[in-house]
């Protein structure tokens, strides 16, 4: 059956995206599986929003990223490969290795890949260790998985792997001074229920407890914690004793030294007496713990499985990496497919925009010499009005008549004035002259003067309703009217011409 580990989830999120970024996140791991076992990780994916989990593309991050992270490139982690899993829960990636995990530590960083954004994840995942009660046990642990080996070869890569151990209830154990160890104890699943707070660490907590009860370790090793122990619980100033870094430190030597003892499998001694004849391996439990092997023969047959199981992993990754490959081109063309289409979009929209401008200037041409013909129209109908105008008024105007003539021109009139003065000067000296003139010379002129003067007020009374018109004309031409009196004086100069020549 499965078992589900507590996992630290350290929450670094580098967001690498453009400014509209939807926000995706990923949750925390839940490990599926155990040390010396494949990797089997299950990851949620957070606020997907409207995207697709076809269109998420998850992979272990770049070597300079985990350098810039400061994570250690495992090279394990190279044949880790990803499934989108979709449930009713939600949506996962499945995380999977064709190769054994030995580490109970394991630190990388995650890459994630949508049309519109990258994200960067780190995770440390912790997986328990195996307990051991005794040397027999030990025994009992390491022959099993031999066995299978040689009856199984598929399962070689896990040869020498400590898989046994029962599920057990957890209870809350912190604020006790001692803890009895059971079938189900671990030194991590003690740690993290006795560690104070979080300002120390597990691996201070797990070292501070193996200096404090050091005859509870077969081997003085953290992961032989053996069963039936009584451990005497660290405070929290004896924890943070000790260095989180020298602890931890610690704990990856004593998982190393651990993972030494299946290596050991392929060392065998010619002396194996009686056992080599019966083609089954045995171990001694010693405090050198030595593990004898006695078949040649299945040795051979472990390394070339070894060999075939290796490559078997390699082509699986080059095969996961050429489906990633695949589903990041195929994200990339949708990527370009969807901005395609918005470039369309835009297109169409000014393509519109465009010929609503047309018909909108089309309009205001069409408005604008409507305009200029109504007022081409309004301009001919004034002209022939004010020429209706004129021709009227030159119909009624009557002929200019000699007087009027003279009216006009201001130097005639000048000279008529001049006359008249003369005239006037000549009558005052033809008087002062005796005996020049009979009263009956003047008086007959005179006489001729009055008769010659009816008749001229009849014409003027012909000609008085077109002087009128000529006093108008005058002004708007720039000469002064004629008054009356003017009028009657060039007359009488008249008059006066003909009686002198009679």
């Amino acid at each position: 059956m499965l078992r589900r580990y507590t996992v630290t989830f350290f929450g670094l999120l580098l967001s690498v995206a453009a400014s509209h970024t939807l926000g995706l996140s990923l949750g925390s791991a839940i490990a599926e599986s155990s040390v010396n076992q494949p990797l089997s990780l299950r990851i949620e994916i957070l606020e997907l929003g409207e995207i697709r989990a076809d269109d998420i593309s998850i992979q272990m991050a770049s070597t300079e990223d985990f350098i810039r992270l400061g994570v250690d490139p495992l090279e394990v982690l190279s044949s880790v490969s990803f499934l989108t899993q979709e449930t009713s829960d939600g949506v996962y990636i499945l995380l999977t290795s064709s190769e054994i995990i030995r580490e109970p530590y394991l630190s990388f960083v995650l890459e994630t890949r949508w049309p519109r954004g990258r994200l960067l994840s780190e995770y440390r995942v912790s997986l328990d260790l195996p307990v051991y009660s005794g040397a027999d046990q030990v025994d009992n642990r390491i022959q099993q998985p031999l066995t299978n080996i040689l009856d199984s070869p598929e399962s070689i890569n896990e040869a020498g792997s400590i898989l046994a151990e029962s599920e057990a209830e957890q209870t809350n154990l912190s604020g006790q001074d001692v803890i009895e160890t059971n079938d189900g104890s671990t030194l991590i699943r003690i740690a993290r229920q006795i560690r104070p707070d979080e300002t120390v660490t597990l691996q201070q907590t797990m070292i501070a407890i193996q200096s404090l009860n050091p005859e509870a370790f077969a081997g003085g090793n953290i992961n032989r914690l053996l069963i039936g122990q009584v451990l005497r619980v660290p405070t929290k100033d004896e924890i943070s004793a000790f260095d989180a870094e020298s602890a931890f430190a610690e704990v990856s030597r004593q998982n190393q030294a651990m993972v030494g003892v299946v290596p050991n499998l392929a060392r065998g001694r010619g002396d194996s007496g009686g056992n080599s004849a019966t083609g089954r391996l045995s171990v001694i439990a010693t405090d050198s713990d030595v593990i004898d092997s006695s078949s040649a023969t299945a040795l051979s047959a472990v390394q070339e499985n070894t060999d075939l199981d290796r490559r078997i992993a390699v082509l699986e990754n080059e095969l996961s990496v050429r489906q990633e490959e695949s589903d990041r081109a195929r994200i990339s063309r949708e990527s370009l497919e969807f901005r395609l289409a918005d470039l369309e979009a835009q297109i169409e929209a000014a393509q519109e925009l465009i010929r609503l401008q047309d018909i909108r200037l089309a309009q205001m041409k069409e408005l604008l010499s409507l305009a200029e013909a109504a007022a081409e129209a309004a301009a001919a109908e004034q002209a022939a009005q004010e020429a209706r105008r004129i021709s009227d008024t030159q119909s009624l105007r009557p002929p200019l008549g000699i007087l009027e003539g003279l009216a006009n021109n201001s130097i005639t009139l000048l000279g008529s004035l001049g006359l008249l003065v003369l005239f006037l000067v000549w009558v005052m000296l033809r008087r002062n002259r005796p005996g020049m003139m009979e009263d009956s010379d003047v008086l007959e002129p005179l006489v001729e003067f009055q008769a010659d003067q009816a008749k001229v007020s009849e014409e003027t009374a012909v000609v008085s309703q077109a002087s009128v018109d000529s006093e108008s004309d005058d002004a708007q031409s720039g000469f002064l009217p004629i008054p009356r009196i003017l009028f009657f004086l060039i007359l009488i100069k008249q008059k006066s011409t003909v009686i002198q020549k009679k």
